[in-house]
């Protein structure tokens, strides 16, 4: 759980990369202050609010949401090419089946049940007074609010196309998605190509118009970049950036 904080804070913030440890002192003494309360006399009543509130409904919720992303809104297909492109082998079909079918179904019958059962939190024959369940809610809803705004503010983002257009739009990846080094990124972008996928944008090939990357063949444009038609993609290493195109001069030159 600590190094799922850290790593999200790194991800969002580059220059946070150079400053690791600095980052783990300060989210550990951050947590320390935070979980002080719970270990008062007093504490396994802030504990059990937590626990009952957030435990149960946003957890379920984001786990689900989590896996209808990664299944149906990115593809569980190209989610297997990326793990086949990391690891050298593709994971057992078991995994796609349970991603994208069982362990849903089954979140979905955990958090039903949870409803279907709840009642306001207690701790033994202590009844918790309204103020406090509703602070059990905010700590259940903290977590659940971000999403369904940040999936608004990326919307509205797409001034043009219908809903659906927009989106799908939305739902695509930045500029700045893939594998770190520029051949392997070439290589995921390859790997796309049999499924004749629209997924690539341009701003995402404009971040390999770097001075040793060059891209040769074929780059199909019309409405919207897509990789249907790409036949080859080879690097040159060692150009000097005198004799490099910019990526205007590579579509440009690009066989079709």
């Amino acid at each position: 759980m600590f190094n799922t904080v850290t790593s999200a804070f790194i991800d969002e913030f580059d220059f946070l990369k150079s400053r690791k440890i600095l980052l783990t002192a300060t989210v550990c003494v951050a947590e320390f202050l935070l979980g002080v309360p719970c270990v008062t006399r007093g504490g396994i009543y802030y504990l059990q609010v937590m626990d009952w509130y957030c435990a149960t409904f946003s957890l379920m919720i984001l786990s689900f949401c989590e896996l209808m992303v990664i299944a149906w809104v990115y593809g569980v297909n190209r989610f297997y090419k990326d793990m086949q492109l990391m690891l050298g082998f593709t994971p057992c079909a078991y995994w796609k089946y349970m991603w994208s079918y069982v362990t849903p179904a089954l979140i979905m019958f955990v958090l039903g049940f949870s409803i279907v059962i709840h009642s306001p939190v207690t701790y033994g024959d202590y009844n918790y007074p309204g103020w406090a369940i509703g602070i059990g809610w905010i700590f259940a809803l903290a977590s659940l609010v971000p999403v369904p705004i940040l999936a608004i503010i990326g919307y509205n983002k797409i001034q043009t196309g219908s809903f659906f257009q927009r989106v799908k739009k939305a739902a695509r990846p930045n500029a700045e998605w893939g594998p770190a080094l520029d051949e392997d990124r070439l290589r995921y972008y390859q790997s796309l190509k049999a499924e004749g996928s629209d997924f690539v944008t341009e701003e995402m090939l404009e971040c390999l118009a770097r001075p040793h990357v060059i891209l040769h063949k074929a780059i199909d444009l019309n409405s919207t970049l897509n990789l249907k038609n790409i036949s080859q993609l080879n690097l040159r290493q060692g150009s000097s950036l005198q004799n490099l195109p910019d990526l205007q001069e590579i579509k440009e030159n690009a066989i079709v």
